[in-house]
């Protein structure tokens, strides 16, 4: 049962300590899935307990030792269900409810934009310079306007614990969002002793079954629309970078002389 969580920890620790890396999100990726192991082990050592308790007289210690794997596995089951959601809503759907601010901003804010580019004269006499002082002026004026105003926009303009761009109506991402929540908690009910009842058990795993491969369903599609943002921004500006680094060759006979 935790093989696939075992698999997808390497998988995050083998990219944090990528070479490239610059962020900590593969850690606090891996964070996810190591907090499913405290779980499910101690879910595998609570039913051994009970099931010697239901074969021996019962002594006062495997109460005790019940009680207390029961509390562990309470905590970490919970940890893990809330740190998946806030996973969930934070990265795999790039809300910024519960958003804390990580070195990804911190990289993205400290890269600023590349200076220009100074060149000696060639030997031939053809200058490789910039377009016009006057005009990257003017270019870096409208370029930082338009950056201003969609920071302002991205930060004041868009529903509370959203983000800018939104494809679906602006319903669906609170109903999803609490459903989600619900969803990750739904291992709690097992705790109900209705549940437990042998005529009632293998009708409830059935419905949590259910209830789980809904979740992940309704996960994929704002998960698939965050992904398309992103690309989108990242073409974007990959643009932007290029034309504003872009320059022009000046023919001979428009060069300053010697």
């Amino acid at each position: 049962m935790s093989l696939p969580y075992l698999v997808r920890l390497r998988q995050c620790i083998i990219e944090y300590s990528h070479q490239g890396n610059m962020h900590r999100r593969p850690l606090y990726n891996a964070l996810k899935y190591a907090s499913a192991f405290p779980a499910i082990y101690l879910s595998a050592a609570l039913g051994s307990v009970s099931t010697d308790m239901a074969s021996d007289d019962k002594p006062l210690s495997i109460f005790a030792s019940t009680n207390t794997i029961f509390r562990l596995w309470l905590l970490a089951a919970t940890i893990n269900s809330l740190y998946s959601f806030w996973w969930d809503v934070t990265n795999d759907w790039g809300m910024d409810l519960f958003k804390l601010r990580d070195d990804d901003e911190q990289v993205a804010r400290s890269s600023s934009r590349p200076r220009r580019l100074l060149l000696p004269r060639l030997h031939s006499g053809t200058p490789l310079v910039s377009r016009s002082s006057s005009s990257i002026d003017l270019q870096e004026a409208a370029s930082i306007r338009t950056l201003s105003e969609t920071t302002n926009h991205k930060r004041y303009y868009h529903p509370y614990g959203l983000r800018s761009l939104l494809h679906f109506p602006l319903t669906v991402y609170p109903f999803v969002i609490l459903l989600n929540l619900v969803l990750r908690l739904t291992w709690s009910m097992k705790l109900f002793s209705v549940v437990n009842v042998n005529s009632h058990a293998g009708m409830a795993n059935f419905c949590l079954k259910v209830a789980e491969l809904f979740r992940r369903w309704m996960w994929v599609f704002v998960r698939v629309e965050w992904e398309m943002i992103k690309k989108g921004q990242e073409g974007h500006t990959k643009v932007r970078t290029d034309e504003s680094s872009a320059y022009e060759m000046v023919s001979p006979g428009s060069a300053e002389p010697h």
